[in-house]
């Protein structure tokens, strides 16, 4: 739904940038009429205010942004997020592994202590 407004606003934006003139005078007699080349003009160009632009899509970890001149699609990827969430998971990691070698340690502590005492 908000592409299809976005896109119609773009026509619609597109659309009154040419201007026309339907009140022109015939040509005379005498008169050529002008030779129109499209050629020379060069491609059209579908300019979207910065006020249209829709919101960035995102799929997983990737971001669809706007694209710049001369590009068809432009993805952003948050390194420095994934990066601090890799350190995250190993530091954690580490924690939980150290947490259950000490857990282990006190555990066979108790049991020495325990047989120590029953004989």
């Amino acid at each position: 739904m908000k592409l299809r407004l976005v896109l119609l606003a773009a026509v619609l934006v597109s659309m009154t940038g040419v201007e026309l003139r339907a009140d022109q005078r015939q040509n005379q007699a005498g008169q050529t009429p002008e030779q129109l080349t499209i050629a020379a003009q060069g491609p059209p160009r579908l300019t979207i205010p910065t006020w249209i632009e829709p919101p960035p899509k995102t799929f997983g970890v990737f971001t669809l942004v706007q694209p710049e001149r001369g590009e068809m699609v432009r993805v952003s990827v948050p390194v420095g997020e994934l990066t601090m969430r890799a350190v995250r998971a190993i530091g954690q990691a580490r924690y939980r592994r150290a947490e259950q070698k000490a857990r282990k340690e006190v555990e066979q502590a108790l049991k020495g202590f325990q047989a120590s005492i029953e004989k």
